[in-house]
């Protein structure tokens, strides 16, 4: 499976290492069911996307034509044999609202041949995303 992208496996990851604070995980096979529409505080998101591209409020009426082109896309790039012969299927899934995502960011950690190259911290601010190379983190095991 190429991890790049792969939210999914992340995810989970993470949810196993604190199940308790990071929030389930859900697919979502059909991201225009109308019905996600009732669902407040609920996030779409798809696997192999970038930069906040394709996330949503669920709740959001006003996003249907994007979030149809979307779905449109994502079939039109990612749904032949070449892609899904080397484990790219890209899935979208709901998750909560995570307010730790949008004050203190997040942290992108890039690997070439499986050894770290590089990190960048990246954080919304406004339309747009403030980003910072990091240099060191303290290992979870060490936070509490």
């Amino acid at each position: 499976m190429i991890l790049r992208g792969s939210k999914m496996y992340i995810l989970e990851q993470l949810r196993e290492i604190d199940h308790s604070y990071y929030p389930m995980v859900v697919k979502v096979p059909n991201p225009e069911d109308p019905s996600l529409t009732t669902r407040k505080g609920l996030f779409i998101k798809r696997s192999y996307s970038e930069s906040s591209t394709h996330v949503w409020k669920a709740d959001d009426k006003s996003k249907a034509s994007t979030i149809r082109k979307v779905v449109q896309d994502t079939k039109r790039f990612y749904h032949h044999s070449s892609l899904r012969r080397i484990g790219v299927e890209p899935t979208f899934f709901g998750i909560s609202y995570i307010p730790e995502m949008n004050e203190k960011g997040e942290i992108r950690t890039y690997f070439i041949g499986g050894e770290l190259t590089y990190m960048i911290s990246t954080r919304p601010v406004g339309e747009d995303l403030e980003m910072q190379q990091v240099f060191e983190l303290t290992p979870l095991r060490l936070l509490s």
